[in-house]
């Protein structure tokens, strides 16, 4: 049981991580196409 619980809590964690991972490449790319705009 403790495992289960313990295992799943760093499934969720690593899952969150990913996601921040994308986000801040994602926001990256963002941030770069408006400095082209700006730029342009």
């Amino acid at each position: 049981m403790m495992y289960a619980m313990m295992k799943n809590n760093l499934s969720n964690f690593l899952i969150k991580v990913r996601y921040k991972h994308i986000a801040v490449i994602n926001d990256d790319f963002i941030f770069k196409k408006i400095i082209r705009q700006n730029i342009n």
